[in-house]
């Protein structure tokens, strides 16, 4: 048992021979095992206990055990209590939900406060086949079935090389004590009721069930990776990131598996399974629908979908004086400077604005265009045009529309920042000094 248990750690790189380790123990079969197995192998570790005062005075033996455990292994003991069942009251969440994330966040925090460098749990592989039965009940994609990973981060399962039999034989041989808990026996929750229902049906019907459930766990990892690679092979080819917006080429995605792939790349903008279905569903229609996450919002454009993140509004109107010299709005840095000498050639960049100063009439107004505006855009020779079909004509999605700034001076459209200027701003033969203003955007 020895030899595998520090095999598998050299294998999965679990951690470092010199690293300090923080041992999640319980009391029970698993996490006394996996104690004595750090300590024979001479690893230097401690050990932490959470109290959640679930069980009375059950949960206080518990306690004192794993205590007198780490006395006996003489290493670095910690403890805390909870009060677990009046937190779950009072956030409207399941004991169980609040237990994990209390002893998580308490882990974490002994681990910088002593420098652990990762911190050890007692899953073995009946609890990943375990993991991955209750991922199929509820419902997942392949990312469910892997099963519990040996290490995320700093949280590593140095024990999931073995089964619940070999650890019961591991313990039994050993004769080493430890605390039984009731509640395992009961099937009042999912988890238990998979491990004391389902699974002997599932070992009825294939007597070695969890060896080949593990091998297939393993196949699933790899396929996994290999999904997860295909995945970045679309995401290099369809998604562009121009400014602040995500461009998604949605005829770049395969036929095949679409709604699939679109979710892999709107999760991390918030979107789930459902809404990817009925983006897809409304692709065809007329451009602009619009489909929001928490934190996000898509819109359909010709060939595209446009992702932009949602911001609280902020101040759209800015005023600009002589002295103003650069001004950062959102994304864009606005930087401000007269030219006392006129260039020689003027920028053909269309973040740059060269304009005639004595045209202007300061303080000057920058803002966010809306309907209605009009302007006369250099090169049509004084004629009007409606911002609105200007856009339309430079193809501008709905998000582009929206990010768009206007300079304006005593209510002319001085800029379209980053697009046009006007023609009645222009540098003449008659100018003598220029407004130049040019946009970087971050």
């Amino acid at each position: 048992m020895l030899s595998k248990f520090k095999n598998f750690i050299t294998k999965e790189k679990l951690f470092e021979q010199n690293d300090k380790l923080l041992l999640a123990v319980s009391g029970g079969m698993d996490s006394v095992a996996m104690s004595f197995l750090f300590k024979s192998a001479g690893y230097n570790f401690g050990i932490a206990h959470c109290n959640f005062k679930l069980r009375g005075e059950t949960s206080d033996a518990d306690e004192l055990f794993v205590k007198n455990l780490a006395k006996q292994l003489n290493v670095e003991y910690h403890s805390i209590r909870f009060e677990t069942e009046m937190i779950a009251s009072k956030e409207k969440k399941s004991i169980q939900v609040v237990a994990r994330e209390l002893r998580y966040e308490w882990f974490a925090k002994i681990s910088e406060q002593f420098d652990y460098q990762a911190i050890a749990t007692a899953h073995h592989q009946n609890d990943s086949i375990e993991t991955v039965l209750y991922n199929l009940t509820k419902g997942c994609g392949i990312r469910g079935l892997h099963g519990i990973l040996a290490k995320k981060k700093n949280i590593i399962r140095p024990l999931l090389f073995a089964n619940r039999k070999e650890i019961e034989q591991f313990v039994e041989k050993e004769n080493f004590s430890y605390r039984e808990d009731a509640s395992n026996a009961s099937d009042k929750y999912m988890r238990n009721k998979i491990r004391l229902k389902v699974i002997p049906v599932l070992t009825a019907i294939n007597p070695s069930f969890v060896k080949t459930a593990i091998e297939t766990i393993e196949r699933l990892k790899e396929t996994e990776a290999i999904f997860n690679w295909a995945i970045e092979q679309f995401r290099k080819k369809a998604v562009e990131v121009r400014d602040t917006l995500i461009y998604i080429d949605f005829n770049l995605l395969p036929e095949d598996g679409k709604a699939t792939v679109l979710y892999e790349l709107l999760k991390p903008f918030g979107y789930n399974s459902d809404q990817c279905q009925q983006i897809l569903f409304d692709t065809h229609a007329q451009s602009g629908a619009a489909f929001y996450s928490e934190t996000h919002r898509l819109v359909i454009d010709r060939s595209h979908f446009i992702v932009d993140k949602l911001e609280a509004k902020k101040e759209d109107q800015h005023f600009i004086s002589f002295e103003t010299d650069q001004l950062v709005l959102e994304d864009k840095t606005f930087r401000f400077s007269i030219l006392n000498k006129l260039p020689l050639n003027f920028s053909k960049d269309e973040n740059i604005a060269e304009l005639d100063f004595d045209q202007l009439n300061f303080p000057l107004t920058l803002r966010k265009w809306k309907p209605g505006d009009v302007f006369q855009p250099l090169g049509m020779n004084g004629q009007k045009q409606k911002l609105q079909d200007f856009f339309t004509h430079r193809k501008l999605s709905i998000p582009e529309k929206e990010k768009t700034w206007i300079l304006e001076s005593e209510g002319k459209i001085c800029w379209v920042a980053g697009l046009r200027i006007d023609e009645r701003f222009k540098i003449t033969n008659q100018a003598e000094k220029c407004f130049r203003i040019e946009i970087k955007t971050r």
